[in-house]
This record gives C-alpha cells, structure tokens and sequence, in this order.
C-alpha cells in the first residue's frame, strides 16, 4: 500500500494546537460569529431599546 494513500484520509484532522485554531477562526468564526457581533446584537439592542421607549411613553 502506498504510504502516501495511508496519510491522505487524515489530511482534514490538524496535526497542532495552532493549525486547529486558524482553522476554527477561519471557517466558523470570521464568516459566522464575527458579523452577528458586529451587527445583529447590535441591532437587536437598539430594537428592543425603541420598543422599551415607546412603552415607557404610552
């Protein structure tokens, strides 16, 4: 069996520490997690804000 065969199936586990973490910030963090941050909690703090100011008027 060729040797290199028997080395390509585990091509997608990281071999280090730093190798999974550049994976993980890469492929979840930055097209995921970073724009939810960035926008849909801040949108949804100035949402409920309005909602809560218009009650307290009313």
């Amino acid at each position: 069996m060729d040797q290199c065969a028997d080395h390509s199936r585990f091509a997608l586990i990281p071999t280090t520490v730093g190798q999974a973490t550049a994976n993980y910030l890469f492929n979840y963090w930055v097209p995921f997690a970073l724009p939810v941050n960035m926008f849909g909690l801040p949108l949804l703090l100035l949402l409920v804000g309005k909602i809560r100011q218009k009650a307290s008027r009313a």
